[in-house]
């Protein structure tokens, strides 16, 4: 078991030269949880890169899908666990050279908690000449062979980009077996149906059936659902959503939800969301609306207010007042790169009449600076060490430079502010003792910038 802290190891230093550009990239995550009466740490992820990799990322990304839209080559979860943090699974992702993801490793300590990683589950992904996924393939680790087994697999065809068939099979020892299927077809490059069939036996079933109609524009009006009643061998309504967009971005501003009346045979009422936009064509607010059958009107069930991307309110319509009352809030803060930093949701809590609830929960995510291609191996630098860390009174930089030299020296934190800023007198070495009482604990970066070189590292706080 491990403090987070101390696993957040500082990044090896980066050396660049001064005018080349720089980003911000996620490495760390950390989740809290309300647990009635006090927030208590939940679970932390260590994302690493290999070198090299300069791709970007940020929450959104981690959040998203890593090893897809984060391409990161690791990640470690840990959950807090009798004081301090354990492992609890780690992910290892591997690319080809369009960066498309190959393969995907789970590993999980055995024993839990305290042994080494140990195989999971692996997942293998084959692509064609246009990069389209035709397969995914889901393997087991049997630890009695210590082998990888068969689990899921899926296949899929194309038509050019477009998905036409997948196809989810399952080994059963000695070969494949379908399970189900999804077929879709399209019209002018949008998709116009998806057929979802299930295999019985020795023939394949139907199951249900979606439509989908346009705009003109190519936006997407409405999207139907069907299912199939075998007894009755044919297709039943079941659901249809309406789309309207704001002129103004083309984002959804009402989405109208039906239900199939199976005594009427025909679409009734059943949700409808309105959103409300700013100028810069961003929602702020929404209402959500339920049909009353017995009345044949709209009845209010909820709405939203979002205020400047750092605070979102959602509450729930009380009947008894007819007035909207407190659901959930979300809080959030950025970095000066517009990064997510931190996210807290917090529910209300009516016995209290105050925000609070348990497993309500926050997340903080911590980023470093990385260069964009540049060589990360400079010959002007051999040495960049901060140490320790993490630290709690001092850190010490030690820089040994090819040629004699001014240096820069500033420190910043993870929202990208900066927190103090000196110049070293001319010299091929600098050892520095540096003083940090005064800074809470957090993740910090030192940027140094030489004669043609600029280097940065993390250190860590924790006290």
């Amino acid at each position: 078991m491990k403090n987070i802290y101390a696993l957040l190891v500082a990044i090896a230093c980066m050396a660049q030269s001064a005018t080349a550009q720089t980003m911000s990239r996620i490495v760390a995550a950390q989740s809290d949880r309300y647990n009635g009466t006090s927030w208590a740490p939940y679970d932390s992820t260590i994302i690493t890169y290999n070198a090299g990799n300069t791709t970007p990322g940020d929450a959104d990304s981690f959040l998203n899908g890593q090893g897809t839209v984060l391409k990161n080559d690791s990640s470690i979860l840990m959950l807090h666990y009798s004081g301090s943090y354990a492992n609890f699974y780690k992910h290892s992702y591997t690319y080809n050279a369009q960066g498309y993801m190959l393969t995907h490793l789970w590993e999980n300590p055995v024993p839990a908690i305290t042994g080494p990683w140990t195989n999971y589950q692996k997942e293998t992904y084959t692509y064609d000449a246009n990069n389209n996924i035709i397969e995914q393939l889901y393997q087991n680790w049997n630890t009695t062979t210590s082998t990888w087994d068969n689990n899921i697999r899926y296949v899929n065809t194309y038509t050019g980009s477009n998905l036409t068939n997948s196809l989810r099979q399952s080994w059963n020892g000695t070969a494949w077996v379908a399970i189900n299927e999804d077929s879709y077809t399209y019209a002018g490059g949008n998709l116009i149906t998806k057929l979802f069939r299930t295999w019985d036996v020795s023939a394949w079933k139907n199951y249900s059936r979606s439509t989908y109609s346009y705009y003109g524009s190519g936006k997407l009006k409405a999207d139907s659902m069907e299912q199939w009643y075998p007894h009755l061998n044919n297709w039943r309504n079941q659901t249809k959503t309406t789309h309207t967009y704001n002129a103004a971005n083309a984002t959804d501003s009402i989405l109208l939800l039906h239900d199939w009346d199976t005594v009427a045979l025909n679409w009734r009422n059943a949700w409808v969301y309105n959103y409300v936009f700013n100028g810069a064509g961003k929602v702020i607010g929404d209402t959500t609306r339920i049909w009353n059958i017995a009345g044949s009107n709209w009845d209010y069930y909820g709405a939203a207010t979002a205020v400047n991307d750092t605070s979102y309110f959602r509450y729930d319509w009380n009947k008894l007042t007819s007035s909207f009352i407190n659901s959930e809030r979300s809080t959030s803060s950025y970095n000066s790169n517009q990064q997510l930093t931190y996210w807290r949701k917090e529910n209300w809590n009516t016995a209290t009449s105050a925000w609070g609830m348990s497993n309500d929960r926050s997340n903080k995510y911590y980023y470093t600076l990385v260069g964009v291609g540049v060589n990360e191996v400079d010959k002007e630098i051999t040495v960049c060490t901060v140490y320790p860390s993490p630290a709690s009174e001092y850190i010490k930089l030690n820089v040994s430079w090819k040629t004699l030299q001014a240096t820069k020296v500033a420190i910043f934190d993870m929202q990208g502010r900066l927190l103090r800023q000196w110049e070293e007198p001319a010299a091929k070495q600098i050892d520095r003792t540096i003083p940090i009482s005064d800074l809470p604990n957090g993740i910090y970066t030192i940027q140094l910038h030489g004669k043609e070189v600029k280097t940065s590292r993390q250190f860590i706080i924790s006290r």
